[in-house]
């Protein structure tokens, strides 16, 4: 024998309770789902502005490799390498340093 029992306990007051409840939640919701939006591009413009600064930086280092490359290839040659032949490098070496320092990291939201 099975029986079934519903009680169902309904008035105005808790019709509406339920309905404000839920129009809150919803609301909620949808705010939390624009916070996670924003936060969402937030981060895509930190990954593109980052993806740029590895492209810019590695074009630095590698023409400062090619540099290098060319003084070791100009030594091997048996032709004397002068301070002034290293000037040029230094001051490469010098910018890309101040390039890289001025990278900026945004400070942790807290």
């Amino acid at each position: 024998m099975k029986f079934e029992i519903e009680i169902t306990l309904r008035n105005a007051s808790t019709d509406e309770f339920i309905h404000k409840s839920l129009v809150q939640l919803l609301k909620y919701g949808e705010r939390n789902m624009a916070q996670l939006d924003d936060v969402k591009k937030a981060l895509a413009d930190v990954r593109t502005a980052a993806a740029a600064e590895k492209v810019e930086v590695a074009a630095k280092l590698q023409k400062l490799l090619d540099e290098v490359q060319a003084l070791k290839d100009q030594i091997a040659a048996g032709n004397p390498v002068t301070p002034a032949d290293l000037d040029g490098l230094v001051s490469e070496l010098t910018a890309a340093k101040s390039d890289v320092e001025g990278i900026t990291v945004p400070d942790p939201v807290a």
